[in-house]
């Protein structure tokens, strides 16, 4: 979560009825967007006055939610004293609407476009922010949410080009989720100039994706798969990548967990989440080596072994016995660490390795 300071301006009023749970889900992810918001359990604490005047009050647009539970009473009291200041009303659905709810207010939820967030959806939820972000320029509530629409991923300035950034991070996950591994690479590559806000967000999205729709587990049942279940695996590890390079020391659980056979048994996901930690300074490498040096696979074994001694005159002769192998996979699995840990001392055995057999065979990539 964003800290924000006690005076800084409310974003978003949240309105709804009592028993919603929705919202509060919906709040956190708001507030990972940097958002600061109003909802009554945040912010009203035991012996607290429940009075939220003073928000309505103050908040830049009001969010109203509207699900199966219908309105409230204290919610249309709410958006109807909300109305009166001219400020921007923000209609999310969050359920089954009825047609007698739908006609409250004058029509709130026929006369403007609302966002529907019943089910998480990272670019209803993007739309959403930016709805917000822009109630300053646009308080009105006659202003349609429609622009939160494709209008709503212009910027503030007209002369630049540039996404704004909810709709950058939107991108960029469905990037990792679905590129190819060059558009990957770049998306990976991008990472270090996002705003703050949008690091958090990410992060945040990427987290509930990995424990929820990408988890491990999720390949074995097929009618539920949200992908190819032959493609989740690879989905989780870019994934990953992504999250240690946008805050891995506070995600350092979740990241050590997929370098576990007993709770990540795919290979390749262990072996990328141990390279992505490599050359960074985060309090947790030597335990995430520890666990690696546990792996039945070789290349994972070779890669903690790599990124704890790599410089021993012990681990460069294994290397160079391992490299002069005639069997493909044990060459394969040195080569393959060596991508992540350079040896410098090793330089001459693969330049003979390169202009050798090895440049006609399928080692000779890794080899490069």
């Amino acid at each position: 979560m964003q800290a924000i300071q006690d005076n800084a301006p409310i974003d978003a009023f949240l309105s709804y009825r009592e028993g919603e749970t929705r919202v509060s889900e919906i709040n956190e992810q708001l507030k990972q967007y940097g958002l600061r918001t109003h909802y009554f359990y945040d912010t009203v604490k035991p012996g607290d006055p429940v009075d939220e005047g003073p928000a309505l009050s103050e908040a830049r647009c009001i969010v109203v939610f509207l699900g199966d539970r219908g309105w409230g009473k204290t919610q249309l009291q709410q958006v109807a004293a909300f109305r009166s200041t001219g400020r921007r009303i923000l209609p999310v659905r969050i359920g089954v609407i009825s047609s007698a709810d739908a006609t409250e207010l004058d029509g709130l939820f026929s006369r403007l476009l609302y966002v529907d967030l019943t089910e998480n959806d990272d670019l209803k939820l993007a739309q959403l922010v930016q709805a917000i972000r822009e109630a300053n320029d646009s308080p009105n509530e006659l202003d349609p949410l429609s622009r939160t629409g494709s209008e709503s991923f212009r910027t503030s300035n007209a002369s630049s080009d540039e996404p704004p950034t909810s709709a950058r991070i939107v991108h960029m996950l469905h990037i990792l989720k679905d590129g190819s591994d060059r558009e990957r690479l770049d998306a990976l590559r991008q990472l270090r100039a996002l705003h703050v806000n949008d690091s958090g967000a990410l992060a945040y999205m990427l987290r509930r994706h990995l424990r929820g729709d990408f988890a491990v587990g999720t390949e074995d049942n097929f009618a539920a798969a949200v992908r190819s279940p032959k493609r989740l695996a690879s989905i989780r590890s870019w994934m990953l990548s992504a999250l240690i390079q946008l805050d891995a020391e506070s995600n350092s659980d979740l990241i050590l967990q997929h370098l576990q056979e007993s709770l990540e048994p795919d290979r390749n996901v262990r072996f990328w989440t141990l390279a992505g930690l490599y050359g960074r300074s985060v309090t947790f490498t030597d335990d995430a080596i520890d666990l690696a040096q546990g792996d039945k696979e070789p290349e994972i074994l070779l890669l903690a072994e790599l990124m704890r001694r790599s410089s021993e005159p012990e681990l460069v002769e294994k290397l160079t016995t391992r490299l002069q192998s005639s069997d493909f996979e044990t060459v394969w699995q040195a080569l393959r660490a060596l991508r992540i840990v350079p040896v410098p001392p090793l330089a001459s055995v693969l330049t003979e390795m390169l202009f050798s057999s090895a440049s006609d065979t399928a080692l000779a990539y890794d080899v490069l």
